[in-house]
């Protein structure tokens, strides 16, 4: 208890931060929640749409090829298909869920009451949202990448014609939005430490990690 808290008995203190650290009721407080828990759920939530989202991708390109000569998918939008069920399911799903599980138990498993820089860790998944929005909007306006997830030749080793320009820029700005997302704003690394440390030594090891590594 501080000197300012003085005043107050230790249920009266307990309140007062129990207020502090809540997330409001609120539609604003829903957006601005820095809760790890609730974060991670979301994160959850959001990466099995695109889940959804990339296997309807896969039935359309399985359609494609379920007879010869198939012509329910144009060349033009089968590269652009394959190339947004990969990106998808590697930066929208794959990683992102696996993350959100890191997100939401590595607190838990540390006995902290939330993540380093909680507010960093939201406005991450805010991120990952808009990058993955930008990637499909692009698609649906027919403008989306036909490089392949990966953009190795020989499908990225075409010049780039200048209508094929503001693909090229949609994919890639939303790729690095969602990478940055999971890799340099979200909570990886502090995570991966704290995780290795659960793994080994159990939670006295964690708080150890955790006071070198900045978490609360």
């Amino acid at each position: 208890m501080s000197p300012r808290d003085g005043h107050l008995d230790e249920l009266a203190t307990d309140r007062a931060l129990e207020r502090a650290w809540a997330t409001p009721p609120t539609l604003w407080g829903w957006f601005t929640t820095v809760d790890h828990k609730r974060i991670g759920r979301r994160y959850i939530a959001t990466a099995f749409v695109f889940f959804l989202l990339a296997g309807l991708s896969a039935v359309a390109m399985r359609m494609q090829l379920a007879q010869p000569d198939n012509t329910l998918i144009g060349p033009d939008e089968y590269k652009q298909l394959f190339t947004i069920h990969g990106t998808t399911m590697m930066f929208l799903f794959a990683v992102p869920v696996m993350e959100a599980m890191a997100v939401y138990l590595i607190p838990l498993m540390a006995g902290t009451r939330n993540i380093a820089f909680p507010r960093l860790n939201a406005f991450s998944y805010w991120v990952y949202v808009f990058g993955g929005a930008m990637i499909w909007i692009a698609f649906m306006l027919n403008v989306g990448a036909d490089t392949g997830w990966f953009a190795y030749v020989p499908l990225s080793g075409e010049p780039i014609p200048v209508g094929s320009m503001a693909r090229l820029i949609c994919w890639t700005s939303g790729a690095f939005r969602t990478g940055g997302s999971d890799g340099q704003v979200g909570p990886g690394r502090r995570l991966a430490i704290a995780g290795r440390a659960v793994g080994a030594h159990g939670a006295p090891a964690v708080r150890a990690s955790a006071a070198s590594t900045g978490l609360p």
